[in-house]
């Protein structure tokens, strides 16, 4: 009988430490903007926070919803990588709002760095409001100042990490049709006489395409508008 008694305690304190969890719907409701001009779906890479750990999934090409499990009470936080490394489409969730959280293009910068935040300190992101963060940053942020503050509890609100832009000159490649990644970020052309062209950029990283001769641009702008940039060869997925 003692016997049985210790197997019930056991049991009981088990499923008392057992974090409660429940479902909710993430949904790709936009297409990458390069989905978008070649016609072609991607498969993306699924990086989540579910209020206890960073986890990973694959969704296949045309597959535009997934079923993810969260801990009950925390906030959780969704980017959906085009191709495994593209820029993400983002989203997040805390108890109490709507459990079918839609991805957005917008919000993937965000909570890229809100996923590097629950890396670090996961007990800290679980008690977020991702959704207030959202509205509040918007697309273009100082990245490094914001991560620092919200591992510090030093949020400073709205506005406060706002960046200008910069006018980055890129010369000597190739002609052609240059498709951005986002449709937030500047679509230029290189035309047989012209050597350069001249783009306004906020600090961060920016891919783009041409298809015409499968050439991919790579530009990153740091924080004090320095720009470095190459372009690379590559299959149109």
């Amino acid at each position: 009988m003692r016997k049985l008694y210790v197997i019930i305690i056991i049991s009981l304190l088990v499923s008392c430490s057992a974090e409660l969890t429940h479902e909710v719907t993430v949904s790709l409701n936009e297409e990458h903007y390069w989905e978008y001009h070649t016609g072609r779906p991607m498969w993306y890479t699924l990086k989540y926070f579910d209020g206890e750990k960073v986890k990973q999934k694959t969704l296949f090409a045309g597959t535009m919803k997934a079923e993810i499990t969260v801990i009950t009470g925390k906030s959780a936080v969704f980017a959906a990588y085009p191709l495994g490394t593209l820029h993400p489409a983002g989203g997040g969730f805390m108890s109490g709002d709507e459990e079918n959280i839609r991805l957005h293009f917008t919000d993937g910068r965000l909570s890229e760095l809100l996923l590097e935040a629950a890396d670090m300190n996961p007990t800290l992101m679980g008690n977020l409001n991702p959704k207030r963060l959202f509205s509040e940053t918007g697309m273009f942020f100082d990245s490094e100042a914001l991560l620092v503050d919200l591992l510090n509890g030093e949020y400073k609100g709205e506005g406060k990490y706002r960046t200008k832009t910069y006018k980055v000159t890129l010369s000597d490649i190739p002609k052609g049709k240059y498709i951005p990644e986002s449709e937030s970020y500047p679509f230029f052309e290189i035309k047989d006489e012209e050597l350069s062209v001249t783009v306004s950029l906020h600090p961060g990283q920016y891919r783009f395409m041409n298809i015409s001769m499968a050439i991919f641009l790579l530009v990153t702008v740091s924080a004090d508008g320095s720009a470095e940039y190459r372009t690379y060869q590559g299959d149109i997925w």
